[in-house]
């Protein structure tokens, strides 16, 4: 194992392992954390696929590991589940603590454009290259991936998707998106109205059976 990656917890989930690291991004300029599942039987002789899971709003790394159950049908699968934090930690940007739905918690899986953001809010550029290059070297996965999420990781599982063609298997957003849409993509306009996204499915070829959506408006994050 790599001496950068510094192992801060190990625990048995339904045959498999899940172990959380961390480690210095050269990336985002800052330590940051990660929570990995390997199902029981991996080894550098029998390598696994992985989906990345990418959390909504004030989550971290430790939130859908630990609460939601995927751990069991990934060892049935033969599948690692990674799961990065949701922002950079302890960037220092003045206004970053002041929402909680933009900022720390809160980076959107983008790479942030203006002046004291621009340094440390690289999500995009962290979750798509450093750190699956980082998995790939140390832990028993092939290069073989697939990026899903909750909310705001809904919406940024899409954007990757759609940014990196052949990067990832298909896409899977379990979570409508109508309130961020309202609350921080409309009103605040931080990012396109998400319509403008979606508009691009089919547009480039993408199937609409490579996506599994769950179109419940009464479904809260």
């Amino acid at each position: 194992m790599a001496s950068q990656l510094k192992r801060l917890g190990l625990n048995k989930s339904f045959g498999g392992f899940v172990t959380k690291w961390e480690h210095f991004s050269a990336v985002l300029g800052l330590t940051a954390k990660f929570s990995i599942f390997m199902p029981a039987g991996a080894s550098n002789d029998a390598r696994v696929h992985c989906l990345y899971f990418l959390s909504g709003l004030t989550c971290n790394e430790d939130n859908f590991i630990q609460k939601a159950g995927a751990t069991r049908e990934a060892n049935a699968q033969h599948l690692a589940i990674v799961c990065p934090d949701t922002s950079p930690r302890g960037a220092g940007v003045p206004t970053e603590d002041d929402n909680w739905d933009f900022g720390t918690g809160a980076g959107f899986y983008v790479d942030a454009t203006t002046d004291g953001w621009k340094k440390n809010y690289k999500m995009y550029s962290y979750v798509t290259k450093e750190l699956p290059a980082l998995i790939e070297e140390n832990f028993p996965v092939t290069n073989r991936k697939s990026v899903f999420g909750h909310s705001m990781g809904g919406h940024g599982a899409l954007s990757l998707y759609l940014k990196n063609p052949g990067l990832y298997q298909s896409p899977l957003r379990p979570s409508h998106q109508f309130v961020i849409q309202r609350i921080v993509l409309g009103e605040r306009k931080l990012f396109p109205d998400i319509s403008a996204m979606m508009k691009l499915i089919g547009r480039n070829g993408i199937h609409h059976n490579s996506l599994a959506v769950l179109q419940d408006k009464e479904m809260k994050f």
